[in-house]
């Protein structure tokens, strides 16, 4: 308590304010020991004799005011406890609005910050959108999309320079400690060029590598730090997913991450085992939809081209098929989530 109140600015003003006391105490005393006939070094001498040991003198006085602080301080507990075991009502809402205040602050800072403050990891993220397949029918505003419909939206849209998919897949690491579930991603080659990474070491797998279904993949930094201890024959080994061997190729920058998801091998879409069929499928699947708008183009203005591109594919499907749309969510908004989007 003592530390506390001395190390604040109202006690370092009091201890300055002490000091000049006592300076200008022993100066009026050696004044008046000059007046009655002593010379100055006299005069001061004696004017310190008679105050005393000034350092003594200071731990008393600071002993004092600890003392009479701490009483206050305890008085003031003492009546704030009384006034809310009187007004219990009061006090318990009185807890209540603080932790509101201090939930809805914590909360909106943490909006704002990823949000306003801190930049996605990304070229030109403020152009980067995620695009769902809407269903009136089944009350889905934000559907994941099929293959069939990307490329569809690829073809028709002006305002996207270009779109990417990637899926989180469940995988399994055989080593030589066993097999083990890992979080793994499936991806479609230009989703890095789209996204403006690079990798840190080695490099992505091409188009024409992805549709000959070649077992590349590539690897996060964690991934690589704890399985090959950060070596740089990471490049070019092989490790085996899901019963098949697969070359690294490239690592991942450290924390990189797309949207949500976080994953420890990245391949290419390809190497789905339905990928035959999976790639016909049309409306609703599993893939989630990233674009990049042209420059100069605003996402009202992209939301209204997909929303007729929507209806032009409606009018193409059966009728059972029908009253899907199309919704563009910026990316940011999407990563902080639907909750936060309606708060800001």
């Amino acid at each position: 308590m003592r530390g506390r109140f001395f190390g604040s600015s109202r006690g370092t003003r009091a201890l300055e304010d002490l000091d000049q006391d006592i300076r200008d105490h022993i100066e009026r005393e050696t004044g008046d020991n000059i007046g009655r006939g002593m010379t100055p070094e006299e005069a001061r001498r004696q004017a310190m004799l008679a105050f005393g040991n000034v350092a003594l003198a200071k731990e008393d006085t600071r002993r004092v005011w600890v003392s009479a602080w701490a009483d206050q301080a305890r008085q003031d507990l003492r009546y704030a406890a009384r006034s809310l075991r009187k007004h219990p009502a009061f006090a318990t809402a009185a807890a209540v609005t603080l932790a509101l205040a201090i939930a809805a602050n914590t909360t909106m800072f943490s909006v704002l910050n990823a949000v306003v403050l801190r930049p996605l990891p990304y070229r030109a993220p403020e152009q980067l959108a995620m695009l769902w397949t809407e269903d009136p029918t089944q009350n889905l505003r934000e559907g994941r999309s099929a293959l069939w419909d990307v490329e569809q939206w690829r073809s028709r849209s002006q305002s996207f320079a270009e779109l990417a998919v990637f899926d989180a897949v469940s995988t399994t690491l055989t080593g030589t400690d066993g097999a083990e579930q890992i979080a793994g991603a499936s991806i479609s080659p230009n989703l890095l060029p789209l996204l403006g990474v690079q990798p840190a070491q080695g490099r992505s797998f091409s188009t024409e590598e992805a549709e000959q279904r070649q077992r590349l993949v590539l690897i996060s930094h964690r991934f690589w730090q704890t399985r090959f201890g950060g070596s740089s024959d990471a490049i070019g080994a092989s490790i085996v997913l899901n019963g098949l061997p697969f070359q690294i190729v490239g690592i991942l920058p450290a924390g990189f991450q797309i949207a949500t998801l976080d994953a420890d091998v990245w391949e290419p879409q390809t190497m789905a085992e339905d990928w035959e069929t999976r790639h016909r499928v049309r409306g609703g699947d599993t893939w989630f939809v990233i674009g990049r708008l042209r420059p100069g183009v605003t996402f009202d203005r992209a939301q209204a081209e997909m929303t007729a591109i929507a209806r032009g594919i409606n009018d193409q499907l059966p009728s059972a098929e029908r009253n899907r749309g199309i919704s563009v969510v910026p990316l940011r908004l999407y990563i902080v989530g639907p909750q936060s989007r309606l708060a800001l």
